[in-house]
């Protein structure tokens, strides 16, 4: 009978601890804001110092300021784009993942750079490496993440 009311009073804290993560903390033209959404969207913008509970009310309304945007693009992207166009997107988007994902060194930047310094007429008039390393890293996992997702496709011309 104890283990009985144990488990009970268990599943009894964890159902009230799931609903209340599920909770919703407000409302966006009818969307509903769990509040796992405004805790994990806190959490990027404080950097983990903050917690939903801890904001007074004006900083929750502000919170969901913050969430509203993608909320409303999200619902008007559905109701508005072609599927074509959703297809796009959505490509576009785990293209860019993998270009986030992609590594480039420090020596694969450097050794662009160099490549082409050497290759210009006039390498006096190259930008410093610190003025375009940015630049370089993005273009080279750019061209590094496209030539992995074209690596693993089967092509085939008919």
């Amino acid at each position: 009978m104890k283990k009985i009311l144990t488990t009970i009073s268990l599943v009894s804290f964890l159902f009230v601890y799931a609903n209340a993560a599920d909770a919703i903390v407000g409302t966006i033209d009818g969307m509903p804001v769990t509040k796992v959404e405004a805790e994990n969207t806190l959490k990027v913008l404080s950097q983990g110092k903050m917690t939903y509970d801890k904001l007074p009310p004006n900083g929750k309304k502000q919170l969901l300021e913050v969430i509203a945007p993608s909320k409303i693009a999200a619902k008007k992207a559905a109701a508005e784009l072609t599927q074509e166009e959703k297809d796009a997107a959505l490509s576009n988007l785990w293209i860019q993942k993998k270009i986030s994902q992609t590594t480039v060194s420090d020596k694969e930047v450097k050794d662009f750079y160099d490549k082409v310094k050497k290759a210009s007429k006039e390498p006096a008039k190259v930008p410093e490496l610190d003025q375009v390393k940015d630049r370089i890293r993005a273009q080279l996992k750019q061209e590094k993440a496209i030539q992995n997702i074209i690596k693993s496709a089967k092509i085939v011309v008919k």
